[in-house]
Formats: C-alpha cells, structure tokens, sequence
C-alpha cells in the first residue's frame, strides 16, 4: 500500500469513522468555515481545486460542499488536492500533517496532534480504518 492511500484510510477514518457522507462538521463556526463529507472537506480546499480544473464554473464552482458529500468523488479530491499540496512522493506524515495544517501550518502542533491522532486508528478503531481501505480501493486508488 502506498504513503498516499494509507494517508487517506487513516484520514478518512479519523474524521468520520461511520462513513457519514452527509457529516457536516464544525458548525459552531460561520457556515463558510464547516467541513463537508467524510473527510470533512473545508471550503478553502474546493476552491483550491476549483482554482485547479482550469474550468470555468457556470453558475456554481465546478466543486462544492455537494462533491465533498458524493462518496464517487471524496476519495479524489483529497487524493488531488494532496498530491497537489504536498507531492506525489511524500510520507504518510506529511500527508496527514498537510491535511490538517496546509502547506503552511504542517509545521504546527495541531497538524502533529492530528498525525499522533491518526497513526493510532489501526490500532484504535481498526474496523474503521478496513473500512476506510476498502472505500478508497473501491475508489480505484490502491
């Protein structure tokens, strides 16, 4: 199994580990803020990958809360806006450390509390984490 997709499982199982794909997180704070989906998806990524299609929105942006929602489609927008991110060829805690920090806060503590976090689910909750590799294989990532 590759950094890239062992980084996603254990994404995917940290933030939501019933594999809600209507979750909508972090509500206490404005709605532009919340995180969307089962990898709880924040708006600033989506506009990172809208500004990245190169295709013109009509209307809506070509990604939305909607698309982070869609389980056909979670799995490669993380998968895109990682590799995008932090490289094609990074570690798992770079990974990890990017999703939850960006490219400028992978240095912070939370983004290393959130690393520490996630190596733990296979041992913590390993049903979530076969459930989570299942999803992004049947995803078409191995």
């Amino acid at each position: 199994m590759g950094n890239l997709t062992m980084a996603l499982a254990l994404i995917l199982a940290t933030e939501t580990s019933n594999m809600d794909r209507y979750a909508v997180g972090d509500t206490h704070l404005p709605p532009g803020q919340w995180a969307y989906g089962r990898f709880q998806m924040r708006m600033p990524m989506l506009r990172d990958i809208n500004k990245w299609s190169g295709r013109p929105s009509t209307g809506r942006p070509v990604y939305d809360s909607r698309d982070a929602m869609n389980p056909e489609m979670d799995v490669h927008l993380a998968a895109w806006w990682l590799r995008r991110r932090a490289g094609d060829d990074a570690t798992v805690k770079i990974y990890l450390t990017t999703w939850n920090g960006g490219r400028v806060g992978r240095n912070s503590k939370t983004a290393r509390d959130y690393y520490r976090k996630a190596m733990t689910i296979q041992s913590t909750r390993p049903i979530h984490y076969t459930k989570a590799i299942a999803e992004i294989r049947k995803a078409g990532l191995k």
